[in-house]
């Protein structure tokens, strides 16, 4: 729950995230009354899908809650900045 507390999520923002996950992955951003944003995996590493990140981002989108699956550490050179330059949390 750090995690979405520490980057300033609160109520109405949404955050990415992965239903192939734990529970925690979404509770932890219910917690904060904010909205998780659901996107398909890439079946090669069962991580989040790039492609389907960049079309789930909103003006409400506030951060992307990574997840590692089944021991495979998280594909992070295959995400892009956001669309505003700032680096995604």
């Amino acid at each position: 729950m750090m995690c979405v507390a520490g980057y300033g999520v609160g109520a109405g923002d949404e955050v990415i995230t992965t239903a192939l996950s734990w529970t925690t992955s979404a509770t932890c951003i219910l917690h904060h009354m904010a909205i998780p944003i659901f996107v398909d995996v890439d079946w090669d590493s069962m991580h989040l899908n790039p492609a389907r990140i960049e079309a789930a981002i909103t003006a409400r989108t506030k951060a992307i809650r990574w997840s590692t699956t089944g021991a495979r550490p998280a594909i992070w050179t295959r995400s892009r900045p956001s669309p505003t330059g700032t680096a995604w949390r």
